[in-house]
């Protein structure tokens, strides 16, 4: 686990729903484009760096 948070923490500082995140994280359910540039962008804020179509996400 690179940031040690929850499903709620992380949903909230994307500003999803916890169904919503608990969906796309078992692969049950698809969230739409603004849902996953929200999370993405949580992410980024808490030091998570994108790199690209197949690499390993990392910290900054």
């Amino acid at each position: 686990m690179l940031l040690n948070l929850t499903q709620p923490e992380l949903a909230e500082r994307a500003g999803v729903s916890v169904s919503t995140l608990r969906r796309f994280e078992a692969g049950t359910g698809k969230p739409g484009t603004w849902a996953i540039r929200q999370l993405e962008e949580a992410l980024e804020r808490e030091g998570i760096l994108f790199v690209g179509a197949g690499a390993e996400p990392r910290l900054k």
